[in-house]
């Protein structure tokens, strides 16, 4: 059994190597990561700009900033707040939801061979480690 302060420092390599592969991504197709992790969020629905920047961990101003790139490019449109009469809430477009799946078809593209290269059980391996690893990033995000 791995102590916890030795499975934390493994855990933090592997996602600083995640983090670059993230990044070597976003060359694959339209959208930066936290773009697409923009537009993931707002496909269950129109949100707040605040509400964005929380799930993003980021702050409102930077939020906004990315809702204004998003905006400008035709992906989200900000509506009128039904439920609060000064809000404003972030839509997603249908272009929005095309560059998005774009996006996705292709960084699967990329990620698929390299999975493949995997063994049968080191793929067996990553799919029984992904619904742990995800509660334990919500539990982190919970904090």
């Amino acid at each position: 059994m791995t102590s916890p302060d030795v499975l934390a420092a493994q855990l933090r390599e592997s996602l600083r190597l995640g983090v670059y592969a993230l990044r070597l991504l976003d060359r694959e197709g339209e959208l930066p990561t936290t773009q697409v992790g923009t537009l993931m969020a707002l496909k269950q629905g129109p949100l707040p700009v605040t509400t964005i920047a929380t799930l993003s961990g980021i702050s409102t101003a930077s939020a906004s900033q990315q809702v204004t790139r998003l905006e400008n490019a035709g992906y989200v449109e900000r509506r009128p707040d039904p439920l609060d009469a000064r809000g404003v809430l972030v839509a997603v477009t249908e272009a929005g939801l095309h560059a998005l799946q774009a996006t996705v078809t292709a960084r699967n593209n990329r990620l698929s061979p390299a999975m493949a290269r995997l063994s049968q059980r080191e793929r067996e391996d990553v799919a029984r480690a992904l619904p742990t690893l995800e509660r334990f990033f919500r539990s982190l995000l919970d904090e």
